[in-house]
């Protein structure tokens, strides 16, 4: 009944969409910014005023540019909250940021426009001559507006316009950039630029934003378990941002008549709403998985944390702007599922119903993003021709003579990182100090013993059949000689049977020579071929080693190579930082904004370029230090050449102990893949010698040759016969 019920609410919430009395959805009330006020200023005069006496340019001539700005200005006083009001703002915004290096305040000098803008906690006008305070101000009504804009999308959700959804969300985005921007500027004066204020709207702005999209994804009916993660990051911002909320009502001088006042029981409904609607999202989940006591659960601690909201509520005086009509429809929602959920169990189910204590947390899911507000790179610049020509030359002559002190200390750094890996390079040591070679038996070689101790086909079987086929070349050979005895008395012996018995006296003659190399080779074997058939630790102690009373070691000498080779590449590391900061450094260091009131630009290109001495020196010190670097990793190095060599030889005669091994199994193959050919051969000629014996007249009258005894298989290291006969 339960999962019955919750796909009857999402089926419901499909039907509605974006219906604002749907129990699934929250229909809380958003929160937005007010705007800032200001009075109209004459940038004209001033700034005109200011370009002949700190350019030395004639002002009159740039009078219809800066009255294009101060005609911008003049629509931000009375911008509409709308889009067409941050279209002014934005583009105020890009003029201001123009403007701010021109007529920066350098030597208490300073354009003289005072701009006024209202302070929202306080409603005084804080008055300032900075560019940088007007440009926070504008900032701030840009965020104020695109919360508005926000908010006005938002009550307009419930008409099942998608799109104002999705407005909603954008605009709270946007707001959440537009005051990450500001809290980067950190002005002061009016409180309601102070870093306290902007952690609260940062996080609550995300939370809004963060809200629009848990209820898209209920109406667009997305997993249960991705909209309970959701509805956990909703709570995570407005926690934040109740918190910080909180701090600042602390500090305020007169928190009950701050206009955020009744700010924080909403915050906190919220919070514990968007908590409390994860566990029915979660217990929707649980069921769809058939855990009915885990649903049960959820269900409970959803229905605790609804009464805490019912509670906190009740206990607020500033609860008149707070409406319940989420919370209501939930807490039916979920008493319904609860007690259909626990009669289930009772009767069917009978799962154990875990305590809320013993539920995993449900991890947040952050699907919004908070873009820092960037100026329009397109905005064009109403003064860009405002240029001093003596800045320009002061500011080119400047950039080169960094360029020359880098190309300098870049050009000595890499001269030495060369010599340092040339060094490192000729003793081996680029790498690192190279360890001790060492051989260990290769696995295979283990695999390849247990094939020589097999039965058949073995090490013994193997030596068994080249004594056999010793034995049939021996007996061959006698019988060719019985046979070209015979044939020398037969005249009667025809020519082609003379021939038949001179093929055969020359294919033993191959036959013999192919068998004493074989049996040479196998002789050769035999001894490494024992040795890998018997036992592993026989053949791990046969395996050459270092002998540590005589080879010559050096145990600190290494150690201090090894140091000594991280102090070089630690030395080489080091320098290319302090090369690359350097290099930051020169890139970040502009004295263009100070030239414009500086009397001597020669001096003030000596004291900027002198801030960059200390890391030169640093540089100059790692080189310095380098030569006895160097010396002592060649003295080191030359101490450890006997125990390298003694290494070496060690590492050698492993390899060549190894290699014999495989190739006498090699061999092994080659002696067991000819055997068997090898003895067909003598069958063969054997039939071939009978059909020959046959024919003559002196054989059929006299006996046959005698026939060697079979020779008894012995060990493949002791031969049956005198005679080599070699595989």
């Amino acid at each position: 009944l339960s999962l019955s019920l919750a796909r009857t609410h999402t089926h419901t919430l499909t039907r509605s969409r974006f219906s604002r009395t749907s129990r699934e959805v929250p229909s809380f009330r958003m929160l937005g910014l007010e705007h800032k006020e200001t009075r109209n200023v004459d940038l004209v005069r001033p700034m005109k005023d200011f370009i002949t006496r700190v350019y030395e340019q004639n002002g009159e001539e740039y009078v219809e540019e800066l009255r294009a700005i101060n005609d911008l200005r003049m629509a931000v006083v009375s911008a509409p909250r709308d889009e067409s009001g941050l279209d002014i703002l934005r583009r105020y915004h890009a003029q201001v940021e123009y403007l701010e290096p021109r007529f920066a305040s350098t030597h208490g000098l300073t354009v003289g426009v005072v701009f006024a803008w209202s302070d929202t906690f306080t409603g005084k006008h804080d008055e300032s001559l900075s560019l940088a305070a007007e440009k926070a101000a504008v900032l701030y009504n840009m965020a104020a507006t695109e919360s508005t804009l926000g908010c006005r999308h938002w009550d307009a959700v419930g008409d099942s316009k998608e799109a104002n959804l999705k407005a909603a969300c954008s605009h709270f985005q946007t707001a959440a950039g537009v005051v990450s921007s500001l809290a980067d500027l950190m002005p002061g004066g009016a409180t309601d630029l102070a870093s306290g204020a902007m952690a609260v709207v940062k996080p609550l702005f995300m939370g809004q934003a963060q809200e629009c999209f848990t209820v898209k994804a209920i109406a667009d009916n997305r997993t249960n378990s991705l909209v309970a993660r959701i509805a956990v990051q909703v709570a995570e911002y407005y926690d934040q941002a109740h918190t910080a909320l909180l701090l600042l009502l602390d500090a305020a001088p007169n928190p009950h008549k701050h206009p955020w006042r009744g700010w924080p029981l909403l915050l906190r409904i919220k919070c514990m709403y968007f908590r409390s609607l994860s566990h029915y999202y979660m217990s929707l989940s649980a069921a769809q998985s058939s855990a009915y006591g885990k649903q049960i659960a959820r269900l409970r601690a959803c229905q605790a944390l609804l009464a805490d909201i019912v509670k906190v509520h009740k206990a607020s005086k500033d609860n008149k702007d707070v409406a319940l009509d989420s919370v209501t429809s939930l807490k039916k929602t979920v008493d319904t599922a609860l007690t259909a959920a626990e009669k289930d169990n009772d009767s069917i189910y009978h799962e154990r119903v875990p305590p809320e204590t013993q539920l995993e947390e449900t991890p947040p899911a952050s699907v919004v993003k908070c873009t820092p507000y960037v100026r329009d790179a397109a905005a064009t610049d109403l003064l860009g021709r405002l240029v001093p020509l003596t800045v320009l030359l002061v500011v080119s002559t400047y950039s080169e003579r960094k360029a020359r002190l880098l190309r300098r200390v870049a050009a000595e750094a890499e001269e030495k990182d060369l010599e340092l890996q040339r060094a490192l390079s000729a003793m081996n040591l680029l790498d690192g100090v190279p360890a001790a070679p060492s051989m260990s038996l290769p696995p295979d070689l283990f695999q390849k013993a247990a094939v020589l101790r097999e039965e058949k086909a073995g090490l013994h079987d193997v030596g068994g059949q080249l004594d056999e086929l010793r034995a049939d070349g021996a007996q061959a050979r006698r019988d060719l000689d019985s046979v070209r005895a015979a044939l020398a008395k037969d005249f009667m012996a025809s020519a082609a049977q003379r021939t038949l018995a001179r093929d055969l006296d020359a294919s033993l003659e191959q036959a013999g020579r192919v068998d004493a190399e074989l049996f040479r080779r196998w002789e050769e074997a035999v001894p490494r071929l024992e040795l890998l058939n018997g036992p592993h630790e026989a053949l791990r102690k046969a395996l050459p080693a270092k002998n540590l009373l005589e080879a010559p070691t050096d145990a600190d000498g290494q150690r201090k190579l090894e140091d000594l080779v991280k102090q070089a590449r630690t030395v080489m590391r080091q320098r290319k930082e302090l090369c690359q900061q350097l290099r930051d450094q020169l890139t970040q260091d502009d004295i263009s904004s100070q030239l414009l009131t500086c009397k001597d630009a020669d001096a003030m290109m000596d004291a900027a370029i002198k801030r960059h001495d200390s890391l030169v020196q640093q540089i100059s010190q790692s080189s310095q230090h380098q030569k006895e670097l160097l010396d002592a990793l060649v003295d080191t190095n030359a101490r450890l050449t006997d125990v390298r060599k003694a290494n070496e030889d060690v590492f050698a005669a492993q390899k060549e102990f190894v290699e014999e091994l495989l190739a006498a199994f090699e061999t092994f193959k080659i002696v067991r893949g000819k055997v068997e050919p090898g003895r067909e051969f003598y069958r063969a000629f054997k039939q071939r010698l009978g059909s020959l014996r046959s024919g003559l007249r002196s054989m059929v009258e006299a006996p046959a040759a005698p026939t060697a005894p079979k020779p008894q298989r012995s060990n493949p290291s002791t031969p049956t016969s005198s005679q080599p006969t070699t595989p």
